[in-house]
């Protein structure tokens, strides 16, 4: 009911015929329609082997909840490291608190009657060998259940068990707060489709600091990708500290300068394989080696040996090229023990 000059108004069966006789403001617009989930398939990249969609939502806090590897009492170093690493990925409100120990009695936070106090994770062999044929498959089973929510990994390799951690972390969401999160039910079984799933960074022409290095491969982890290329010489310089030859990166200064000392490739590796991520060095040969300038002074020969851009190798008939090249890659293969060292062949 209202009134104006026209006396008492009517009551109206609709909401625009009220505002229309009673001169109403008219009410807001309603907000759009919410879009609907995407189905969890579509949140897991890249894309899982086979995943079955079981109804239910688990739920799991910082306080409450564990990552426990149940067929050995010793955690190695490398999942005691992904643990604490995916931890604070699920829970980034609370990321200063260590995990509880497994199978300890939990009082808080009550997460009702879903809550899931641990990820149990079930591994072959704890080697950490990582290699071009290392196996990375995985499952994962994530159960919902009143009072007896479960989730369980069964990896035949360490390295199996950081893809399925990326899966579980894929399959969370943040309950907005950063200290619990939600789960969804499913059932996943995954491979990598290719062993070699690469990203090559050219620090012989762009420098990448060891920090840039560090972030790169945490996104690579992210997505699953395995193996890290480095280009180490190019046009610009030679990017890994030689006791052999010192004058490679000793005078490296201005838009050349930039190496990495053997400190750093040796935090690089590690940073990397805690991530399941090999480091692939690469010294480019024949072309492309304006770099090796330095060991010109070593017997290293040039073609076009007075040209002021001179960057082709000469495989001369003395075979000193050979020789500088032999002692430098063998110095390189003691840096990176991947089996793999990439000499480009440009």
């Amino acid at each position: 009911m209202c009134a104006d000059a026209g006396g008492y108004c009517t009551r109206e069966s609709t909401l625009s015929a009220i505002v229309e006789r009673c001169h109403l403001p008219a009410p807001p617009p309603a907000p759009p329609p919410v879009p609907p989930s995407p189905p969890i398939s579509d949140r897991l990249w890249p894309p899982v082997q086979t995943i079955h969609r079981t109804p239910g939502i688990a739920t799991a806090a910082q306080g409450s909840f564990s990552f426990c590897l149940r067929n050995s009492s010793d955690t190695p170093a490398i999942l005691e490291a992904a643990f604490a690493r995916y931890a604070r990925i699920l829970f980034p409100g609370r990321s200063g608190q260590p995990q509880p120990a497994c199978g300890a009695a939990i009082q808080e936070p009550e997460l009702g009657q879903f809550a899931l106090r641990s990820l149990d994770v079930f591994v072959e062999t704890l080697a950490d060998d990582l290699t071009a044929t290392v196996d990375e498959s995985y499952t994962l089973d994530v159960k919902p259940a009143a009072g007896s929510s479960t989730a369980t990994v069964r990896a035949k390799t360490v390295f199996g068990v950081l893809r399925s951690l990326e899966t579980f972390a894929q399959l969370s969401s943040d309950d907005g707060d950063g200290t619990s999160v939600s789960i969804a039910s499913a059932e996943v079984s995954d491979a990598p489709s290719y062993a070699w799933r690469g990203v090559m960074v050219d620090s012989g022409r762009r420098f990448w600091p060891v920090d840039m290095l560090k972030w790169l491969m945490d996104a690579m982890q992210a997505n699953k990708l395995n193996v890290l290329h480095l280009h180490l010489s190019d046009f610009c310089r030679y990017a890994v500290e030689s006791k052999a030859f010192p004058g490679l990166t000793a005078n490296l200064t201005g838009l050349q300068a930039g190496s990495y000392t053997r400190g750093d490739v040796a935090n690089i590796v590690q940073y990397a394989k805690m991530r399941g991520i090999r480091v692939v060095p690469e010294l480019d040969l024949p072309g492309h080696a304006r770099g090796l300038l330095p060991l010109e002074q070593h017997g290293l020969q040039f073609c076009e040996p007075t040209s002021s851009t001179r960057s082709q190798l000469y495989d001369d008939a003395e075979n000193r090229t050979f020789g500088v090249l032999s002692t430098l890659l063998a110095e390189l293969a003691q840096l990176f023990p991947d089996e793999v060292l990439n000499i480009g062949s440009d």
